[in-house]
């Protein structure tokens, strides 16, 4: 779980957690193995404390690993690993972290078209700047339907990030301050060692590339 998480700088929020059970890149039983790494803590919690879909047996604050905070408007918390974690991770376990880095580069792209799709639905984007933008869907923005991806993530939308229908998101402010906490998670996407590495692993990191 610690590894899972730490490879997302900017943390995932607890919502992430559920949606992320779809790509099996963790298991339904996440709360109680996140629980399980704050053992003196998470009986007295989960006694106390009133539980919801998003809510964790945890408290919010900082710890030695994680930083975990309450956002604001949102039953939701968000798990926000260490920088040195982050960092230890990405110097010292390369290798046996591609597997998840090439997870976490499927969820953060249905992620980016999930918010893409969102402003859409919202029509909150500028009309003059829409063709120069991911937002239009035609011409350099049209994604292949013949590309692997599209097939396995996109075509059904049976991946599309579920919690951005939700009608409380309704503004561009709504939406901005989503992609806010993804910003640092989105910007370290160029891995350029690690995804040369993948690429370069003949077998099933290929083939999931449609290379």
């Amino acid at each position: 779980m610690i590894t899972k998480l730490g490879i997302f700088p900017g943390g995932l929020l607890s919502l992430d957690m559920k949606e992320l059970i779809k790509y099996e890149f963790i298991s339904e039983d996440w709360r109680t193995t996140l629980a399980s790494l704050f053992a003196k803590e998470t009986d007295e919690t989960a006694r106390s404390t009133p539980q919801s879909d998003d809510s964790l047996p945890i408290s919010t604050g900082d710890f030695l690993w994680i930083q975990i905070s309450k956002i604001p408007n949102s039953n939701g918390v968000l798990l926000k690993p260490t920088q040195t974690v982050n960092e230890f991770l990405m110097r010292e376990f390369q290798k046996e972290i591609k597997d998840l880095e090439l997870k976490r580069l499927q969820y953060l792209t249905v992620l980016s078209l999930s918010l893409l799709a969102k402003i859409r639905s919202l029509s909150v984007y500028h009309e003059k700047l829409l063709e120069n933008s991911a937002v239009c869907k035609h011409g350099l923005w049209a994604i292949a339907e013949d590309n692997t991806f599209y097939q396995n993530f996109i075509k059904e939308k049976a991946f599309i990030v579920s919690y951005l229908d939700n009608p409380s998101i309704k503004t561009a402010k709504d939406i901005q301050n989503l992609y806010h906490i993804h910003e640092p998670n989105l910007s370290s996407s160029l891995r350029i060692s690690l995804i040369k590495s993948i690429v370069s692993n003949a077998g099933k990191f290929s083939s999931s590339l449609n290379l």
